[in-house]
């Protein structure tokens, strides 16, 4: 049985990590001065940051349901049995519901993953579920890989202004910090599927030192709950809950870690088996490589680190010079019983609709 995936193009997937995986992007729209694109095809990252400067109105919305069916229609050409679709999170743009209803005219069965998230944390679930699936993994299987990704992974960002959040909508709780002095940066992430504001500090200097101590810290949390979780299973006992939720730890170091990459971290334990790391920009490619080269020097062999500008869509919403960093612990593959999960064609978890076209 052939498993293909499906995802949409804020998932930001370098085309070097794509090789040879049997992975459909179906691109969303920008809007930039009333003409319509479709991102990665007819307009990149600097087309939009260009129109932003420049203050012509740009907007996004979801692709078709047409644009879904014709790749799940391809994947069936293609020899596959199954589709997992796997999507931004329904939180912040309607784009699942294209998927949804383009899956009930699909001719071979589509699982439809809202992944709550957006960018390489996205991305990186993909990747995962792609890999499973070219080992003849079944789509109930890459589904799982692909939700328990996302699950474990942590996604903070520093934006220069709150203010094309704002106007997309897009700013959730956030919201609350519009309207603080000019001098405070934000530090911003994501939590099931929302944005959610972290800290607060003076300076972009300050906000970008902040987003390496954030990524570092998750790098280590992910090797705690890594070594907790092997401990737990050879054990017998129910664990403490702490892996697989996505919430993360707290941040202490009640445990004895430094912090400094010793074994006190736990990354070095029999579950462990590393993060992928992406630093996404919009037009900040020099901050972009200077905070990657940090975090490879920091996190050392416990993960791989690379450099991906954000695309379009999500640029539009977050504004020129923004820094994210996505932390994405690998996950083992688990195999599910024939018998376990919803139904082919449905969501995972909560995929209620935006209410409008984004």
């Amino acid at each position: 049985m052939s498993t293909a995936l499906v995802t949409d193009s804020t998932a930001y997937l370098p085309a070097d990590l794509l090789a040879g995986l049997d992975v459909r992007v179906v691109p969303l729209h920008v809007v930039v001065g009333g003409r319509e694109h479709a991102e990665g095809v007819d307009i990149d990252a600097a087309g939009v940051a260009a129109a932003l400067r420049s203050f012509i109105p740009v907007s996004t919305s979801r692709p078709a349901p047409a644009a879904f069916l014709s790749a799940y229609e391809a994947a069936a050409a293609g020899g596959a049995d199954a589709v997992v679709s796997v999507h931004i999170s329904a939180e912040m743009s309607s784009t699942i519901g294209g998927a949804e209803l383009a899956a009930a005219q699909s001719p071979l069965p589509v699982t439809v993953v809202d992944s709550r998230a957006l960018g390489m944390a996205m991305g990186y679930a993909v990747l995962a579920g792609a890999r499973l699936a070219a080992g003849g993994a079944t789509a109930r299987e890459v589904a799982e890989a692909v939700r328990a990704t996302c699950a474990g992974a942590t996604v903070v960002f520093y934006v220069d202004t709150l203010e094309y959040l704002r106007r997309g909508g897009r700013i959730g709780k956030a919201g609350a910090l519009v309207g603080s002095a000019l001098s405070i940066k934000p530090i911003l992430g994501l939590r099931d599927g929302h944005i959610v504001p972290l800290e607060r500090v003076r300076t972009s200097s300050r906000a970008i030192a902040r987003l390496e101590d954030l990524a570092v810290e998750a790098v280590e949390a992910a090797g705690r709950r890594a070594t907790r979780g092997t401990r737990s299973r050879g054990h017998g006992s129910g664990g403490d809950g702490s892996g697989g939720d996505g919430s993360g730890d707290d941040g202490s170091r009640g445990d004895g870690s430094r912090g400094d990459g010793s074994p006190g971290d736990g990354s070095r334990g029999e579950g462990w088996l590393g993060v992928d790391v992406a630093v996404q920009h919009l037009d900040s490619s020099d901050r972009a490589e200077r905070l990657a080269e940090r975090l490879r020097a920091r996190i050392g062999d416990r993960g791989a680190v690379r450099v991906v500008e954000l695309g379009a869509v999500v640029g539009a919403h977050v504004g020129p010079g923004t820094l994210a960093v996505a932390v994405v612990p690998r996950v083992a593959p688990r195999v599910v019983p024939p018998d376990v999960g919803g139904s082919p064609t449905g969501t995972a978890g909560d995929t209620g609709d935006a209410g409008t076209a984004r």
